[in-house]
């Protein structure tokens, strides 16, 4: 992981995998996730929030951020049904 935004990114692929699984509609339903944590759902003992969290302005543009790869696009969609 070299950079922040790399960081930010995989965060946001972790957080999406249950939800592109199809074993949930959005990243909050699926417990294990440290998502609610991020995002203020939850306070557990998840250490280190901080890392990602400090290169957004809130945590309602970190959930934006992460909800916003929810979508596929039409293309993607394609190729991953090929």
């Amino acid at each position: 992981m070299d950079s922040d935004a790399y960081v930010l990114q995989l965060s946001r692929y972790i957080h999406l995998n249950p939800v592109k699984a199809g074993l949930v509609r959005r990243p909050e339903d699926w417990e294990f996730l440290s998502y609610l944590e991020y995002v203020g759902l939850r306070q557990e003992r998840l250490p280190k929030v901080d890392a990602v969290l400090g290169q957004v302005d809130s945590v309602d543009e970190y959930r934006n951020f992460v909800e916003g790869g929810m979508v596929i696009e039409p293309e993607l969609q394609r190729l991953m049904l090929d």
